[in-house]
């Protein structure tokens, strides 16, 4: 079995360096939800010694919720914010002399993107405009824009709970998150072996972000994955 393990990252989290040697690919946050160009840079050029490939990770400009809230905005509105975006991440990113790969959008963006066919395809335009793959759930309207148009990566994720039809459990429920780094292997063993993912997430700003990546790749090595990023 072979998986891209990722990490959304440069959000506050205090170990994104250290984590680095336990993933394949590292979603980069494009400083307006969180983060700030500092820590990006750092974050861009410690994926250069990690081996570990590099996406930028646009969300809605709202660092009071994370990023996490659906807005209200148009394709047009979207587009103009992820370019803005994106396109600072392109320039760090060559300021580290770290190609950029992936597009992986943020929270409410993420969301809006899955099931909003308009947004979806504003999100291959910046894509193509870049020459990203983009990075979403299976099955979404994101995925259905991409055919035809730019590589996509369905995404699973090892530090989030999914309900039985295989939706996320919101955040503000109760029992959405997993901490126990083997909880988070076995979940993360059953997408791969459903074939229906290429990627497994984490999220780098967790308290015990480098304890869970540390302990997800432990298991996934026992059991014999091996870890590869989804695009060269």
């Amino acid at each position: 079995m072979e998986i891209d393990l990722s990490c959304d990252m440069a959000e506050g989290g205090a170990d994104d360096l250290e984590i680095l040697q336990f993933i394949s690919t590292a979603n980069v946050a494009c400083c307006r939800h969180a983060g700030d160009p500092g820590m990006a840079l750092h974050v861009l050029r410690g994926s250069i010694m990690a081996k570990v490939v590099v996406g930028a990770h646009p969300g809605h400009n709202d660092p009071f919720d994370f990023g996490r809230k659906e807005l209200p905005l148009s394709p047009n509105e979207i587009m103009a914010e992820c370019m803005f975006q994106v396109g600072g991440m392109a320039a760090l990113a060559q300021v580290a002399g770290v190609p950029l790969k992936i597009l992986k959008p943020h929270g409410g963006l993420y969301h809006q993107a899955g099931k909003n066919p308009p947004i979806a395809r504003m999100l291959v335009g910046v894509a193509t405009r870049f020459n990203l793959a983009l990075v979403g759930l299976p099955g979404s309207a994101l995925e259905s824009a991409c055919v035809g148009n730019v590589p996509y990566i369905p995404e699973g994720f090892a530090d989030r709970k999914y309900t039985p039809a295989g939706q996320l459990i919101p955040r503000d429920q109760p029992n959405a998150f997993i901490e126990d780094p083997k909880e988070g292997a076995r979940q993360a063993l059953d997408l791969i072996r459903q074939g229906k993912v290429k990627t497994i997430c984490f999220h780098g700003e967790q308290p015990r972000a480098l304890a869970f990546a540390r302990g997800l790749r432990e298991e996934l090595n026992r059991h014999g994955v091996k870890v590869r990023a989804a695009v060269p």
